[in-house]
């Protein structure tokens, strides 16, 4: 399922979820998928509040 969204919704989807204290399985869930997709090393910074920052970073790659 989480497998058909593009990394910028999966990440906003995550800060969203985070944001909104959502259930936490389905926070696991958005997490092994950015584990999968290789973001997880951008977790702590997508939990941060730095999207936009690493938006770019992602544009430049």
């Amino acid at each position: 399922m989480l497998n058909k969204l593009s990394d910028d919704i999966l990440i906003s989807s995550y800060v969203k979820a985070n944001s909104l204290d959502l259930d936490q399985y389905f926070i696991f869930l958005i997490e092994q998928e950015l584990t999968k997709r290789e973001l997880s090393s951008n977790v702590h910074n997508i939990q941060s509040g730095k999207v936009n920052a690493y938006k770019k970073f992602r544009k430049n790659v």
